[in-house]
């Protein structure tokens, strides 16, 4: 039988959606934005917070890496990281009416980064005279909580408070092998917090459609700030007894209202599961993420995910593998990134 727990996507912070240790991309703009918080949003494109009906509490975890080859003229560069995903945890409380209130923390932000490339005399192209690394460290933690709920039996509506801490540490260090020549050493830390606020909802349409849309408002941190996020989520049944369902999701972000020389985006995910008869899903998804930095630029990913019960309680598996190639300046630059997510829930 096919059930459906709902695939309402939760953005809590901006951009395109990387979901990845932080890139060359979001190294040059402002961070890159972790939001997919849960194994299962990882590998079919958005869970949310509108398709919950019962109290539960989980768990998730998982690594993140990054590898990076740089090609100017003929020297290439290839450079790879990999960092653990800080958990993140969700608590839902079933209330007397027919709502609930929901706790969730999560890193939502992130701004770890580590590069290292040669230096080369000016007049001697192919002859190295020091190395320049890159380092960025930090994360922006949310700690949200709302109530969602049934208005009716075919209308789901919520709303959440965020509250929002960041810290960001930069540091660019040139260092030369001969002695004589000075080195370059610059670092900068920041911190910033704000609020922000979302509002939800989700319609059920017959036995076969469900339409989400959600609206996240804008994030004044102070040093940084983030446009609102408009989503509109479609999902389509095909079969009440094993069939697929289908979920189109698009993500609209103002972009040039927090800085000229952005651009506004809108990125599409397509994705899907499948119940099998053995009692575990299959789970895919497309992704399709613009960047605000260019046109020319855009990222593509792959996800895929299952899961299974163990006793009272669910294990999800997730994975997304994404791919982008662009330039900076005369630099080409060649991304593949991964991330691996595993939730442990339990179902009271």
């Amino acid at each position: 039988m096919l059930r459906w727990t709902g695939c309402f996507l939760l953005v809590f912070i901006v951009g395109p959606d990387t979901s990845l240790a932080l890139t060359r991309l979001g190294w040059l703009g402002v961070g890159d934005p972790v939001t997919c918080l849960d194994a299962r949003s990882l590998s079919v494109g958005g869970v949310g917070l509108t398709s919950e009906d019962r109290g539960s509490v989980s768990i998730s975890v998982g690594i993140s890496s990054t590898c990076e080859e740089t090609t100017l003229g003929e020297q290439v560069n290839s450079l790879s990281m990999a960092y653990p995903t800080p958990p993140s945890l969700k608590l839902i409380v079933p209330l007397p009416s027919r709502f609930g209130f929901l706790l969730r923390t999560g890193e939502v932000f992130d701004y770890n980064y580590d590069a290292e490339k040669p230096i080369y005399d000016s007049l001697k192209e192919d002859t190295k005279i020091g190395v320049e690394s890159v380092v960025g460290r930090g994360c922006l933690y949310a700690f949200s909580m709302g109530i969602n709920g049934r208005v009716v039996e075919e209308l789901r509506v919520g709303f959440q408070v965020l509250v929002l801490a960041g810290r960001r540490r930069l540091e660019k260090v040139s260092q030369y092998f001969d002695p004589a020549l000075w080195g370059e050493h610059l670092r900068e830390e920041e911190r910033f917090s704000g609020l922000a606020g979302e509002v939800y909802g989700a319609l059920k349409i017959g036995e076969s459609e469900r339409v989400s849309c959600s609206y996240l408002s804008p994030q004044d941190l102070g040093i940084i700030s983030y446009p609102s996020l408009q989503s509109l989520e479609l999902l389509h049944l095909f079969s009440r007894e094993g069939g697929p369902s289908l979920v189109l999701n698009l993500q609209r972000r103002d972009w040039s209202k927090t800085d000229e020389g952005f651009l506004n985006t809108l990125s599409l995910s397509l994705g899907s599961e499948l119940w099998m008869k053995q009692g575990f899903p299959f789970r895919l998804s497309v992704v399709s993420e613009p960047w605000y930095g260019s046109k020319a630029i855009e990222k593509m990913s792959i996800g895929l995910g299952t899961g299974f019960s163990v006793s009272r309680a669910w294990l999800d598996l997730g994975m997304r593998i994404g791919s982008c190639s662009y330039r900076v300046g005369s630099e080409e630059i060649n991304e593949v990134q991964v991330r691996f997510l595993t939730t442990s829930a339990y179902l009271p």
